[in-house]
This record gives structure tokens, sequence and C-alpha cells, in this order.
């Protein structure tokens, strides 16, 4: 089971899937691994309602 970045507590991916969010490096010329980061549904949630554009759902 994965474990949240946001609130870093363990979430059953099969229940209740979260976001998998990805990150990019700073500078294009870097070469770096992109890191990514567990999401529960909770903290998706609170960070999508932080956003001031909302996205757009079909």
């Amino acid at each position: 089971m994965p474990i949240c970045n946001y609130c870093e507590k363990k979430f059953d991916v099969e229940k209740e899937p979260g976001a998998l969010m990805f990150g990019h490096p700073s500078t294009v010329n870097e070469a770096v691994p992109v890191w990514k980061a567990h999401i529960c549904q909770k903290c998706e949630y609170k960070i999508i309602k932080k956003f001031k554009r909302k996205p757009l759902y079909k």
C-alpha cells in the first residue's frame, strides 16, 4: 500500500485510487530523474480545491 506524500498515511489503491503526480527538473538542461508522488483522494481534493483556476471536466 502506498503512502500519501501529503498526509503521510497509507491508503488502499484498490478501494480508493489516488492521484499519481509527476514532477520535473527545474531546468531542461539538468539530467535528473523525474520524481513521482502518491496522493490519496482526500488530499487530492484539498489540493484541487486550492487551485485558483478550476480544471475543466467534460
